[in-house]
């Protein structure tokens, strides 16, 4: 069952926990970037992907922004699918640049697997691909 992710940070996300020095350096480093400026373009491609999940069955979905996240970022640092869900669980960097709060971060590598197999299947990663890029570059001005 498709649901959207709330763009509201959770209660126990980073931003509120972390010292203010350690918070400054992931804001200067690409975490920052990411959490600024890919992840919202992330959140507004989330409904593009609703029909890759059943309306009504089926228990509601792993965020669709957060995957694409993990998705993207293993591939930024050339991570295998278990490194990449390492980070997520365990490095505060993947945890702030996705904007997960500790409660939110894990993903079952069978989720991360499927999702990616629907997206292929589907092609939707080719459309995503196109957009984000453009929208990059013209955020970037490259």
């Amino acid at each position: 069952m498709f649901r959207p992710k709330s763009r509201q940070p959770s209660e126990d996300d980073l931003e509120v926990f972390l010292p203010e020095a350690k918070r400054a350096q992931l804001e200067s480093g690409w975490p920052g970037v990411f959490r600024r400026e890919i992840l919202p373009m992330l959140w507004e491609a989330e409904a593009d992907f609703s029909d890759l999940y059943h309306s009504v069955i089926g228990s509601p979905n792993k965020p669709v922004a957060e995957l694409l996240g993990i998705l993207i970022l293993k591939e930024f640092h050339d991570y295998t699918d278990e490194q990449a869900l390492e980070a997520v669980a365990f490095n505060l960097q993947w945890q702030y640049g996705l904007q997960l709060g500790f409660s939110q971060a894990y993903v079952c590598q069978k989720t991360l697997h499927n999702f990616r197999g629907r997206m292929v299947k589907s092609q939707k990663h080719q459309r995503l691909f196109h957009h984000l890029t453009g929208q990059i570059i013209d955020r970037f001005g490259l």
